[in-house]
């Protein structure tokens, strides 16, 4: 045992290591290649390739010109209030989403990327991923040379950036071509504290712009960027040694650059409003300071447990959602009170090791801060991490080195052992399998989205109207244009949803042309024993559309054509009686109808009842 410790602590600390790191990152990833498009990835593909009017404009504001680098870098990710009623008229968003809704995100580092992709390689998903992993590679081995720079030795940066390369949580951004900015800010970030790092030890200010200018590529590749503040104030308060005024002083250029990104981020329209998907610290610090005490131990659990690999893959289909997402309210307070006993075990042993060591100190506490930061979304998961693994895996090498330190001494201690035992299996080998395995297995949630916008009538649909009576998700409604355009299947008129579907639903037949539906827009009481659905998911999800206290305006309106009647509305203004009176009759030939079938996991043509008749919809539980 000893040999084999000592054999691998040699290769770690060889010079060879940084080829051996590079090829770790290709092989585990290297499967990706042919993960082809998902989700988002076709509004971009989609808009680019094929400029014409059965491609929804509107929705996303880019670029139909792939060479047009202006237009790219300054409208990669928007959905514009200017298309709000053109988007509801074609019905891309659900009839109740707010008025204001607006995503706007300025990431010209990232989008130009992409816009590289659509100038030299626009048909080919497979070279786009290649590029993913090139960069994942040059993340790797940046990893290394910053782990160098506060490690105490080449050994524990050298596992620190192992552990990094091979962390599952870094799979979405490497297999999801629309997600690769995550990969490029958290490269700028650690750039950022490299040469932050650089400029407190040899005190010279050209290493200072050269940090502010990387932390502006890092803001500027996504808003995700904030993670990289956390460690900067961990830098100041705990490893500059002078008094407290100059600490601050430290960091103060850093906060002047970050209050001018965002006064030109908001200067040029871009932001986001009326979702409840994000939570703005400054517009609403009390709800944000709720999330941060209730997500912050949950996200800390999954960095250094990975309890999202629990997730069953028929309840997402991809490593991704925490398994709080997936939880009942009940569970979810549960998970909340087991998270925080999980974080104080974690960290009164890391205490004990790291007291007296400042780089500990200084893992922990930017760990902590960035998680605090990545508390902004509704929807945790894995990608909210990358921040969070910097100190993680520095905290964990030092962890290793200091146990292997006490088994030479003969001094070792059975609970610390175990509990590194346990974080090593965890990371050092069920981490890089899944890595692999994810990346070279199905696309199993883009196979899960397909059966979201599938439909088993493929005739003449160009002049017909879909009526989905639920969906499981409304966001499904903004992909079904893209996705069916892209694998070439014929696209109708528009689409219209009457409501969601992880609720009971009571359909009653007015009239010829009026249907009414009834929800209590709540979880039924049934699910009180569904401990786990990707229903609770859908419906954080769906968020995205509204902000509570709903702000409808009216209580008669028009979308699509049909005149929209809303008769009873529950606490937080959200409808739950409703009537839809249509142009013609129901069962006009222009309409078609369809239910989704939770049992089947399908949609399947809906009988449409006579007047005055009732129809029962269930929940999925």
């Amino acid at each position: 045992m000893k040999r084999l410790l000592e054999k691998c602590k040699r290769i770690i600390s060889s010079r060879y290591f940084p080829l051996i790191l590079g090829l770790f990152a290709i092989i585990l990833t290297i499967p990706s290649i042919h993960k082809g498009l998902a989700a988002d990835d076709f509004f971009i593909s989609v808009s680019r390739n094929f400029p014409v009017p059965s491609a929804p404009k509107g929705i996303f504001a880019i670029s139909t010109n792939k060479r047009n680098l202006s237009t790219v870098l300054f409208h990669k990710y928007i959905v514009v209030t200017s298309a709000y009623k053109e988007i509801l008229e074609r019905g891309d968003l659900p009839w109740w989403t707010s008025e204001n809704l607006s995503f706007s995100f300025l990431r010209p580092v990232s989008a130009f990327t992409g816009w590289l992709d659509l100038l030299l390689w626009p048909n080919s998903p497979p070279l786009m991923h290649l590029q993913n992993i090139f960069w994942y590679v040059i993340l790797s081995l940046t990893a290394f040379i910053f782990y160098k720079k506060f490690s105490p030795t080449v050994f524990s940066a050298g596992l620190a950036a192992l552990l990094f390369t091979i962390d599952i949580n870094h799979l979405t951004p490497i297999v999801w071509i629309a997600d690769r900015c995550r990969i490029l800010v958290l490269l700028f970030g650690i750039l950022t504290l490299i040469f932050h790092n650089v400029w407190r030890k040899k005190k010279k200010t050209s290493y200072l712009w050269i940090a502010l200018l990387t932390f502006l590529l890092t803001l500027f590749s996504s808003e995700a960027s904030i993670g990289v503040v956390g460690y900067l104030i961990a830098y100041a308060l705990i490893l500059e040694n002078s008094n407290f005024f100059k600490k601050i002083t430290t960091v103060l250029p850093y906060f002047l650059t970050l209050i001018i990104w965002n006064l030109i981020y908001r200067l040029l329209g871009f932001g986001i409003a009326g979702t409840s998907l994000y939570t703005d610290p400054l517009k609403d610090p009390v709800s944000f300071s709720v999330q941060f005490f209730i997500r912050t131990p949950i996200l800390f659990i999954e960095q250094w447990f990975n309890t999202n690999s629990l997730v069953p893959p028929k309840l997402w289909g991809f490593f991704g959602p925490a398994l709080f997402n997936l939880s009942s309210p009940s569970v979810r307070t549960v998970f909340v009170v087991t998270s925080y006993f999980a974080m104080a075990i974690v960290l009164f042993f890391l205490w004990k090791i790291v007291r007296k060591n400042k780089v500990g100190r200084f893992w922990i506490l930017g760990m902590m801060l960035s998680l605090g930061l990545a508390s902004l979304t509704n929807i945790l998961n894995g990608r909210l991490l990358l921040f969070a693994g910097i100190g993680m895996f520095g905290l964990l090498a030092m962890l290793t080195e200091n146990t292997l330190n006490q088994l030479k001494k003969k001094k070792l201690k059975f609970f610390p052992t175990f509990f590194l035992l346990v974080l090593l299996t965890i990371h050092g080998i069920i981490s890089p399998l899944q890595l692999f395995w994810y990346s070279g297995g199905p696309n199993q949630w883009q196979q899960n989205i397909n059966r979201f916008v599938e439909i088993n009538n493929n005739g003449n649909l160009s002049k017909k109207i879909i009526v989905f009576v639920n969906v499981p998700s409304s966001q499904y409604l903004g992909l079904f244009y893209f996705i069916r355009r892209y694998q070439k299947k014929p696209l109708p008129k528009k689409i219209f949803m009457l409501t969601h579907g992880y609720y009971d639903i009571t359909l009653k037949r007015i009239d010829e042309k009026t249907v009414q539906t009834k929800s209590s827009n709540k979880f039924p009481e049934r699910a009180r024993n569904t401990l786990f659905n990707i229903a609770y998911l859908n419906h954080d999800i769906d968020k995205v559309f509204y902000k509570l206290p709903l702000d409808l305006k009216n209580n008669d309106f028009t979308r699509g054509g049909v005149l929209i009647r809303i008769l009873k509305k529950d606490q937080d203004g959200f409808p739950t009686v409703v009537n839809f009176i249509f142009k013609q009759r129901l069962e006009d030939a222009e309409n078609i109808w369809y239910q989704w079938n939770w049992r089947k996991e399908k949609y399947e043509e809906f009988i449409l009842p006579k007047v005055g008749e009732t129809v029962e919809i269930k929940a999925p539980f």
